[in-house]
Order: C-alpha cells, then sequence, then structure tokens
C-alpha cells in the first residue's frame, strides 16, 4: 500500500465562518500494473513469469485542498471543500482506475 500518508491544514476561525486550506497526500507506493494484467488477460500482451513481474512503481500523490464553513442557523452549518492534485495524471488507486482530477463537496452539517 502506499507510504507515508499524511496531511497538514491550516484554519482561520475568525467571526462566524471558517476557513481551512492544506495539503493531503501520500508516498509513491508498489501496486499491481493493472493495464498490463488486463492486456495479458485479453491475449493482447504476452504473460510473465511470476507476480513480481507486474509490479508497478506508483508515484507520491499531493492535493492541495481549501475548504469553508458557515452557520446558517444555530444548528446547521454549510462546508464546502475543494481539491485537486498537482499532477493531473494522479492516480489515487492504481493505473486502471480513471485519475481523480478536482473533487468538490458540499455538506449541511447539524452542530450541537
Amino acid at each position: 500500500g502506499p507510504r507515508s500518508p499524511g496531511a497538514v491544514a491550516g484554519r482561520d476561525g475568525r467571526g462566524a465562518a471558517r476557513l481551512v486550506g492544506g495539503a493531503s497526500g501520500r508516498g509513491g507506493w508498489v501496486g499491481y500494473d493493472w493495464q498490463v494484467i488486463q492486456h495479458v488477460g485479453n491475449g493482447s500482451a504476452p504473460s510473465r513469469a511470476g507476480p513480481r513481474d507486474y509490479w508497478l512503481e506508483y508515484p507520491a500523490v499531493v492535493r492541495p485542498f481549501l475548504g469553508a464553513s458557515l452557520p446558517i442557523h444555530r444548528s446547521l452549518q454549510l462546508t464546502a471543500r475543494v481539491e485537486w492534485p498537482l499532477d493531473r495524471g494522479a492516480r489515487l488507486r492504481d493505473n486502471l482506475s480513471p485519475a481523480v482530477m478536482r473533487a468538490v463537496s458540499v455538506a449541511l452539517e447539524v452542530v450541537p
């Protein structure tokens, strides 16, 4: 699995709204080359000697993020966050899954 996962964030909570920014990431990892395995499975590439011959070194992934939350009622808060990879072809899982580009989330939270 991925090596060195982690995140760093800073928050500004002055007033009613809160802003947060930072980055999450993980170090590179060794996983299966699923594109080659798929080609071997459909007969368009020759098979290899053993399981380690299908390993691939995946690069580290860094995803900066920005977020904000705003109280809209005494017990409700609207929260939004956007994150994106620094590398446009970043793979979060493997090389057969599509690269994850910008992700946006919006939530309505109940606060005590």
